[in-house]
């Protein structure tokens, strides 16, 4: 929310996010009759009705009453006398042909339960049909057996319903026995240390508002609840609030909740911090872009003035429809209650700057994060530890306008200037790559004490090694205004404001490579001259970075002109007249100010000492925990001792070992190609391949400028030495051809991906030569199979 938000809130604009925490739930049980709607969309009439009957046929397997007939609507089944009704959309997706069947109770009209058929033929979807709908009924019906729920003053092992065999794997049969899905439970390598006996494990209530206490939804709840207590570790200490409001009234709550945050001081305040560091137009009006944001990013909030999460019972579309958002949303807020009645939450107007505010919010939505995460891990049956790492190393190599990108409907985020996309990222990506590395060197328990001794500012989050080692910024003070003049605001950027100042003029990766090197600063903004705003501006810098900065600070006038010029009049503008003052590890900026007050300015903000206070390692002294042997390029030849195998790199092209999660990227520019080996920790199935070649290929085409793909052909090849699928597609809008070749690894815990796109036929045999080179040594015992057991 905005830098002085005091709730925490879920935003989802990251899709592929929830790719890592998809899982199935039960409902409850009943008698019922259903009918299957004509399906809808881009599928043949003839094909639609033979997947029709399919659906048909699973319901019968299932001694489910079928209702004759294909009613065109819900209200004409519910004549029929059905209890329920499957509706179906078809569309195309990326070259493949996708049904979202909805189960849809003919009564009211809710919406029971969804599932995704995808496929590029009819076999598929009816393949997929025999997988998944006895899967949406059993849900969305109540068909699972009840397995008997233990209650806290009988035994203290937690409830069973949720153990990975029970969720992620549908059952073979109607009535799963309670004895199976004990031994199930037993039998999972990832499941987290049971609960002690004894009184501290009676779990408090969960209340919920807005959904009857017999619907599914509400069965849902409380499992996540569960789910996110036993894998987290935190258990509930009182009663535990959850309201569901559809889309109006959440974006009610939402509204009047950041509104209360969002004073008339707060955003003057703000729009003067813009102006002054260029970060947005002078007339961009912070409020109007952050609810806006807001109300299409944020899929729930915990507000702790009343001690109850809020979520909105149909995700947005920056995080998709399903289920399985749903679940994730709430299993994120479920943390922050429980952050609640474990550690407390600061009072945000309390901290001492907006950079403080921004790393403790860091730190509470990297822990939520990283708890949504874990959650899902957990059910599908992966390791915890293995799902973090992914998670933080495939957002770390990613900016915050491609994660807005990735996250599919986020036209609001797209469209905020970048300094409201980079805020509202920070706090979930970097400090989700925050917990995660200390979660590596001593699990949850040792994520706990971040809670005593949290991270004091962006610098610290977005590098954890300053973190840890305890690295303090300089004591940097307010720089005063001149005699006579009154200030609007003051604060400190951090190195996350820092950069995001420094790229308004210069490279995005010049600003990160100088801005990585604060080490402390304070500004101030003054009303003046006329309506227009100036600004001082103290920093201290590590290494040569003063010097640097002094430097970039000198090249910047032509930018700062041409934006004087463009905004000369405007209430908020700052003009041009500049001067930078470098004084050992110190800089200061004044600009803005009548040219004969700039030089007094400059020096007056360079009277502090930089020298930052000794290093306090806020989790004392920790192990190194083991660390991976890197891969490499040697004489051109591509090494990687993770995944234990090697290649040739082709002649012309760049190799790039810094783009996670791909192991290498190779690039060309003329004629462009590339390619990229990646491995996915992810068990071998028809649903995840899938998912992958249609996801993949598409951002890989996006990536080489094309509009959409056509699909060429599918084929049996083979990688490393085994079996592999491949498919290869036209990428509209350019010559280029994109072959993705999926072959699995560690015994089907996981598989090799090896993408590559090429224009020229000389390009492309130079790729086809560097997937011919790959060697494998001892592939099943590679530390990254061992991950995996």
């Amino acid at each position: 929310m905005s830098r002085r938000s005091r709730g925490s809130g879920t935003v989802m604009s990251m899709r592929w996010l929830a790719l890592l925490c998809l899982a199935t739930l039960p409902a409850l049980a009943g008698e019922h009759k259903v009918a299957v709607a004509p399906i809808e969309g881009v599928l043949g009439r003839a094909d639609a009705v033979a997947l029709e009957e399919a659906v048909r046929a699973e319901a019968r397997g299932l001694d489910v009453g079928v209702v004759q007939g294909a009613p065109a609507s819900v209200a004409a089944a519910a004549d029929l006398g059905a209890t329920h009704a499957v509706t179906g959309k078809a569309v195309r997706l990326e070259g493949a042909l996708a049904v979202m069947l909805t189960l849809v109770r003919t009564e009211d009209g809710a919406r029971m339960g969804m599932e995704r058929l995808v496929g590029f033929t009819l076999a598929d979807l009816q393949r997929e049909a025999r997988k998944k709908v006895p899967r949406l009924l059993r849900a969305g019906l109540g068909m699972e057996a009840a397995t008997p729920t233990p209650t806290a003053t009988t035994t203290a092992t937690p409830t069973t319903t949720a153990t990975p065999t029970a969720t992620a794997k549908p059952t073979t049969t109607a009535k799963p026995t309670a004895t199976t899905s004990s031994s199930s439970a037993s039998a999972a390598t990832s499941s987290p240390p049971k609960p002690k006996p004894g009184p501290r494990f009676v779990r408090p209530p969960t209340q919920i508002s807005g959904a009857d206490e017999a619907s599914p939804l509400v069965r849902t709840i409380r499992e996540v609840v569960e789910d996110v207590e036993d894998v987290r570790g935190l258990w509930r200490k009182t009663t535990l609030q959850v309201v569901l409001l559809d889309d109006a009234l959440f974006s009610k709550a939402l509204r009047a909740k950041a509104q209360k945050e969002l004073t008339k001081a707060a955003v003057a305040a703000e729009r003067a911090r813009w102006a002054a560091f260029g970060l947005a137009p002078p007339e961009a009006d912070p409020a109007k872009i952050l609810l806006g944001v807001l109300d299409e990013q944020v899929a729930g909030f915990y507000d702790p003035s009343n001690k109850a999460l809020t979520v909105r019972e149909k995700p947005p579309g920056s995080v998709g429809g399903s289920g399985d958002a749903f679940e994730l949303v709430l299993a994120h807020e479920v943390e922050h209650a429980l952050q609640d009645q474990h550690f407390g939450f600061p009072d945000m107007e309390k901290l001492p700057d907006d950079d403080a505010r921004l790393a403790r919010m860091a730190l509470y939505e990297g822990d939520a994060m990283a708890t949504m995460i874990a959650v899902g891990a957990h059910r599908a049956g992966r390791p915890v530890k293995l799902a973090l790492g992914t998670a933080a190393a495939a957002s770390r190599g990613m900016s915050a306008e491609q994660l807005a990108r990735s996250g599919g409907y986020s036209p609001e985020l797209l469209h905020a200037p970048a300094v409201v996309r980079e805020e509202l990222a920070l706090p979930y990506v970097a400090g989700l790559s925050l917990v995660a590395e200390v979660h590596r060197r001593g699990g949850f328990a040792l994520v706990d004490k971040m809670f005593q001794r949290p991270p004091l500012t962006s610098h610290q989050v977005l590098h954890p090694e300053a973190y840890l080692s305890g690295e303090q910024p300089a004591r940097v003070p307010y720089p005063a205004a001149p005699p006579g003049m009154q200030a609007l605001t003051s604060g400190r950027m951090g190195e996350l404001g820092t950069r995001l100042a420094l790229q308004v003029c210069v490279d995005e990766q010049v600003a990160r490579d100088f801005a990585q090197h604060w080490a402390g600063d304070a500004y101030t903004v003054v009303r003046g001259p006329v309506d227009g705003v100036s600004l001082v501006w103290s920093t201290a810098w590590s290494g040569d970075g003063a010097r640097q900065f002094g430097t970039l600070l000198g090249m910047q006038s032509p930018c700062w002109q041409e934006a004087a010029d463009a905004n000369r009049g405007k209430p908020y503008a700052i003009s041009a007249a500049a001067e930078a003052r470098v004084d050992g590890a110190k800089v200061a900026l004044a600009r803005g100010f009548p040219q004969a007050m700039l030089s007094a300015a400059a020096t007056a903000a360079t009277r502090f000492d930089a020298k930052p206070p000794a290093a306090a390692p806020p989790l004392g002294e920790l192990p190194e925990g083991q660390q991976e042997e890197q891969a490499r390029v040697v004489d051109g030849r591509f090494v990687s001792p993770r995944l234990g195998l090697t290649a040739d790199v082709p002649p012309g092209f760049e190799a790039d070992l810094e783009q996670p999660p791909a192991e290498i990227v190779l690039r060309k520019p003329q004629p462009e190609a590339r390619a990229s080996l990646v491995f996915v920790p992810e068990p071998v199935t028809s649903e995840i391949v899938d998912g992958f070649f249609q996801t993949a290929a598409a951002a890989f085409a996006n990536q080489v400028g094309g509009s959409s793909l056509k699909l060429r052909g599918a084929q049996r090849t083979t990688l490393l030495g085994g079996a592999a699928q491949e498919r290869a597609w036209d990428v509209q809008g350019t010559q280029a051809v994109l072959r993705v070749t999926l072959a699995p690894a560690c015994g089907g815990k996981g598989y090799y991906a090896v993408l590559r796109a090429a224009a020229d036929e000389a390009s492309r045999a130079a790729l086809e030569k560097f997937v011919g080179s790959l060697r494998g040594t001892d592939l099943q015992d590679s530390p990254a199979c061992a991950e995996l057991q």
